[in-house]
């Protein structure tokens, strides 16, 4: 079982450092992740979990 949570809290708070340091793009990642871990939490459908694979793809492309 995926902890949704504790994968929506670490989203936010990246999303927060990103906006401190005016990392646009990391911010929108992170936004669309925290959100897509949030429905997960939620109602975990096979569609929510592929759109969280799909952000956490995006977030680590804006990390490198």
């Amino acid at each position: 079982m995926r902890d949704y949570g504790s994968a929506r809290n670490i989203a936010h708070t990246l999303k927060g450092m990103a906006g401190n340091l005016s990392a646009g793009a990391l911010f929108d990642a992170a936004k669309e992740l925290e959100s897509a871990a949030s429905e997960c939490e939620e109602s975990p459908s096979s569609s929510d979990r592929n759109r969280l694979d799909r952000c956490l793809e995006q977030f680590a492309i804006q990390l490198n």
